[in-house]
């Protein structure tokens, strides 16, 4: 049964209403039945009555008695640092492979749905080329050793145990503790610390490079040189051909005609602006005569 609560103002005006509807139902009954209306309202003790509010506190304790209690979920506990890979995989997590400061363990979130790896793996498989996350997955770590693992993407190579325990400060007794909590057993080449060389490989030294590629390249190199030769040969006569050499009367001469054609152009160029600027005063002229002339008809009929 559904309950509400009033208050005193909704009480009084719920009672009036009922009251209202009550007296419209006992006339209607009189008119059919013959009975007086004030008799029937006294029969009822309509003017007794009231509408009262429901209790509310214990309606809430009821409802909160009915409710079910939601279970909470219990996080499964994590360790405190990062565990090595050991070759066991949990088959209730995600089937990809995490970075993991350079551990390369398996994910630890729950899988979608009928799907092997999690949402944020799945996310990876769709934008990398190789269609798997970032990190691998299971198998591809099984495939190899344990310190043997290079990450698909970003090329690394998987790091000892020990290097990470000596980048963090993590000591070893610590780790064996914390990894005896899951059950973990760590394999004691997990503890070696290797160390790793920065930067780019040296090149072979140029001496060490000649030696070893001479005796297979002292025919090639002198195939190559012979055809430099040839080719510088060729080059050479091809120069000569197209270079003519004209005497020195002759060359002087040609370079007299040169310059007095250049001088002949010019000057025609001068003359041509010079034209042009006459043209130019003589339009100005005669639109001034012309002037003149129509303001000297004007002061004519003007007269007239």
């Amino acid at each position: 049964m559904s309950t509400f609560s009033l208050n005193a103002t909704q009480e009084r005006a719920m009672t009036a209403y009922t009251k209202i509807i009550l007296n419209e139902a006992i006339a209607a009954l009189s008119e059919k039945y013959g009975f007086d209306v004030e008799e029937g309202s006294r029969t009822i003790g309509l003017a007794d009555l009231t509408v009262t509010k429901s209790v509310g506190k214990k309606a809430k304790k009821e409802n909160k008695d009915k409710k079910v209690k939601k279970e909470k979920k219990v996080k499964a506990p994590k360790p405190k640092f990062a565990l090595p890979w050991t070759g066991e995989v949990n088959n209730e997590l995600c089937m990809g492979i995490k970075n993991n400061n350079f551990l390369f363990t398996q994910c630890t979130s729950k899988p979608v749905v009928g799907k092997r790896y999690c949402i944020g793996c799945e996310k990876q498989c769709a934008a990398n080329s190789f269609g798997k996350p970032s990190g691998g997955t299971v198998e591809d770590r099984l495939a190899v050793g344990p310190l043997d693992y290079v990450g698909p993407k970003d090329k690394v190579k998987v790091h000892s145990y020990g290097n990470y325990l000596a980048k963090k400060g993590i000591s070893r007794d610590d780790a064996v503790v914390e990894a005896a909590k899951f059950n973990v057993e760590i394999p004691e080449f997990q503890f070696e610390v290797h160390q790793r060389k920065r930067g780019r490989p040296k090149k072979e030294s140029r001496s060490a490079a000649v030696s070893d590629s001479s005796s297979e390249s002292e025919s090639e190199s002198d195939a190559t040189k012979k055809k430099v030769k040839k080719v510088k040969k060729v080059k050479k006569e091809v120069k000569k051909v197209n270079k003519v050499e004209l005497p020195k009367d002759e060359e002087s001469e040609l370079y007299k005609a040169l310059a007095e054609k250049n001088q002949e152009e010019k000057n025609q160029e001068e003359k041509n602006q010079e034209l042009e600027i006459e043209e130019i005063e003589m339009s100005e002229v005669e639109s001034e005569m012309s002037e003149v002339e129509s303001e000297s008809e004007s002061e004519m009929s003007d007269s007239e």
